[in-house]
């Protein structure tokens, strides 16, 4: 039964391209060619006086607070878009991401092997101290002449990865779309592709998508292989299917997505409720967006579970056994006026409150770091080593088994600024509330300077070490934004961001200070 919404789906999405294949020309050789797009960017980032907050890992794998004042890096960045035009009703796309965010200079990481220390003379299977491994960043020295693949957290990767390869195929009933490609809805704030020039991830699905046009609506299907457990037992497959319908004119555009995801092992049955809406009136735009997100799972499969509870307890797994209720909500609104020469807007956002009981609240990666030791034990239980890094999953990953999420975050390449919610937050709008107030200027051609001032508050702020209710300020940031052109698709970009930090983080950190961040781009776009 559980593979037969999926069938039904896939039938449905492979029979509308063909419905009208009878009538169908024969295909435009002719339109054969290949297009290339994307960018290329350097950038320079210097954050100041974020020791209070920014942590590291040390040798053994703990975090501790960074002992610096300030942060200096190089990276850059190649996306490149190419469209190869079979003929002139299907296109293969791919994109390419070349040093995605590659350090510059000699860091390579060295991951060391565990080191067995001590076993057991009477029981060689059973181990009674053990060292583990470590990464090791090697800073290289003055004589070198070689650079590595290393990201600013320590992460080596493929000099060229192959982000998306997809099909675009155009029939006569619609655009069908097939394979590896990103996914953008709205304005962003829950499916966003990350394409733009200082984006650093993006929404990427494994999926079928029709879409046809009836006039000014565009209706589409969907489904997406979000994860495949493995290809003999689809039980921890989750299945995304996703139906959409768009109306388009010149002055409104309207549209609703809704998102059913499900997992057999978890028996998860979530839905997504995307809205979004853009209204265009004389010089003023309004522009919003809301997501709400419902269901629940048993977000640790229940075999994983009764494991825990035979041979460590349900305490450890708390009053709820893994199993979490789903019920978040994100929104955004966007209200701006534009001139010839300047533009400027008022923005508001909010990401639904996290639970009052911090146990309570569900931490998606703390499940996948027990769900990854659990796999790892089942390659071999009698495994010493397996077990002790199995039950310190348990221990350090407890908020698994927390029974809500209540709250949700915005899309990590959804830009608020450039500070608190992009570097101290995260990455993203999560259980807070912001207001944004900004403007964009046209100097000359060459030169449009933007600024932005936010206001930020946290909606369930927790508690501080003597117990009492931390405060909900945030605090009040200033960005400023300078984009020289010089020359043609070369541009130089000159970002300041100050944060004035507020009380929160004076109930929640110690030492806590203002920070700065002063970051030079250097883009080419094509």
């Amino acid at each position: 039964m559980r593979w037969t919404l999926a069938t039904a789906l896939l039938f449905a999405l492979a029979l509308m391209p063909c419905l009208a294949s009878a009538q169908q020309p024969a295909a435009n050789e002719s339109g054969v060619g290949l297009n290339l797009s994307g960018y290329w960017r350097a950038r320079w980032t210097n954050l100041f006086n974020p020791s209070w907050y920014f942590e590291i890992e040390d040798e053994d794998g703990e975090k501790e607070l960074a002992d610096s004042d300030w942060i200096s890096y190089f990276d850059q960045r190649m996306l490149l878009d190419t469209k190869l035009t079979v003929n002139d009703r299907i296109d293969l796309n791919l994109q390419l991401d070349i040093l995605k965010n590659v350090l510059w200079g000699n860091n390579l990481v060295v991951k060391e092997p565990a080191v067995y220390k001590e076993r057991d003379p009477d029981e060689e299977d059973i181990l009674k101290d053990a060292e583990f491994g470590h990464y090791e960043i090697e800073k290289g020295n003055v004589l070198s002449q070689s650079t590595s693949y290393t990201t600013a957290d320590g992460e080596e990767i493929p000099s060229i990865q192959v982000r998306r390869l997809f099909a675009d195929i155009l029939t006569p009933a619609g655009r069908l779309r097939i394979g590896r490609m990103g996914s953008r809805f709205g304005m962003g704030i829950f499916s966003n592709d990350g394409d733009g020039i200082d984006s650093d991830f993006g929404d990427t699905y494994d999926q079928i998508m029709f879409l046809t046009k009836l006039g000014p609506v565009v209706p589409g299907l969907g489904y997406a292989r979000v994860v495949e457990g493995d290809i003999w037992n689809g039980d921890r497959d989750v299945h995304q299917y996703t139906a959409l319908a768009l109306y388009l004119s010149e002055l409104t555009k309207l549209g609703a997505v809704m998102i059913y995801r499900t997992q057999y092992c978890t028996n998860a049955h979530i839905f997504i409720y995307d809205l979004w809406a853009k209204q265009k009136v004389w010089k003023i735009t309004i522009e919003g967006e809301a997501v709400i997100l419902q269901g629940g799972a048993t977000m640790i499969p229940t075999k994983t579970v009764q494991e825990i509870k035979d041979n460590l307890g349900e305490s450890v797994i708390g009053e709820g056994g893994g199993k979490v209720e789903i019920d978040a909500y994100i929104a955004a609104l966007r209200l701006t006026f534009d001139e010839d020469k300047w533009s400027a807007w008022l923005e508001g956002g909010f990401s639904s409150p996290s639970d009052p009981n911090p146990d309570r609240e569900f931490d998606p990666e703390a499940a996948a770091n027990v769900a990854e030791a659990s796999e790892i034990l089942d390659t071999d239980p009698d495994d010493p080593s397996h077990q002790i890094e199995f039950i310190s999953a348990l221990l350090n990953n407890q908020a698994a088994f927390g029974t809500k999420v209540y709250t949700f975050p915005f899309d990590s390449d959804y830009d608020v600024d450039l500070l608190l919610w992009e570097e101290v937050m995260e990455n993203h709008v999560k259980n807070g509330i912001y207001a944004k107030l900004g403007a964009k200027f046209a100097v000359t051609d060459w030169f449009v300077p933007e600024v932005w001032l936010l206001k930020s508050w946290i909606n369930e702020s927790g508690k501080t070490i003597e117990g009492k209710n931390a405060s909900h300020d945030l605090g009040w940031e200033l960005d400023l934004f300078l984009p020289i052109t010089i020359a043609d698709r070369f541009t130089l970009h000159i970002d300041y961001g100050y944060l004035m930090t507020g009380q929160y983080f004076d109930d929640m950190y110690d030492g806590v200070k203002d920070l700065h961040l002063l970051r030079t781009r250097f883009v080419v776009d094509f």
